[in-house]
Order: C-alpha cells, then sequence, then structure tokens
C-alpha cells in the first residue's frame, strides 16, 4: 500500500472522532515496544472531535495513554502520565521538535479499507 506524506494542515478537517494515528517513537522504550512487536510502530491513539464529546475546542484531539508529560490534558488542565485528551496538532509539532516520535500515520477507520497518510507537523 502506498502511503502519502502530507502536512498537518492539509489533513486536519479529515479527521473524525475515531480515526487512528500510529506513532514511532525515538525513546529507548519505544525502540523496545517495536523490537518486541517487531513493527515500526510504538504508540496508537484515537482522534477525538471536542464537539462530539461537549467540550468547546478549536482544534482535533488526541487520546492517548502516555509517559511523556509535556503538554496538558485538556479537560484536566494540567499535564499527567496515562490516558489523557491532548491537542492533536500540538502533539504531532512538539513530538517532532523534541524528538520524541518522527513518524505518524493516519488510520480513516470509517472509510472503508483503511487508508494510510504519513502525517508532518507542518
Amino acid at each position: 500500500m502506498d502511503v502519502k506524506k502530507v502536512g498537518y494542515d492539509d489533513i486536519s478537517n479529515t479527521l473524525r472522532t475515531g480515526d487512528l494515528i500510529l506513532l514511532s517513537g525515538q525513546l529507548f522504550t519505544s525502540e523496545i515496544t517495536q523490537l518486541l512487536q517487531v513493527s515500526k510502530w510504538s504508540h496508537v491513539a484515537m482522534v477525538i472531535h471536542p464537539r462530539d464529546i461537549g467540550i468547546d475546542y478549536p482544534r482535533p484531539l488526541l487520546w492517548e495513554s502516555n509517559t511523556l508529560r509535556n503538554l496538558n490534558d485538556i479537560a484536566l488542565k494540567t499535564s499527567k502520565v496515562g490516558p489523557m485528551l491532548v491537542d492533536l496538532q500540538e502533539r504531532v509539532y512538539t513530538d517532532k521538535v523534541e524528538k520524541y516520535d518522527d513518524l505518524f500515520q493516519i488510520r480513516y477507520l470509517d472509510r472503508g479499507m483503511f487508508e494510510e497518510k504519513a502525517l508532518h507537523d507542518r
């Protein structure tokens, strides 16, 4: 399957609640996960549209469980380890800049077969 490289701004309006974002990490724990799973992916998260859960927020969110504390949970307004709801654009940008994750891929779940796109921060 061919993978098309796209910028965040090119796809942000196509994302829907339930779409998946796969992440390929560069941290030691991510590399161990990838090795044990024989996969280039170390992490998966789900896109959530704020309006679908009654939150007034301008951009798509990401529901993920993470050990990073570099972003605030949108609902709790604080950073934490474990399940959290974060700004998707901020996650992509900070992960690329801080070199936590170097590859992102979208899996559109409600459009028949998976459509894969490699996601870039800008």
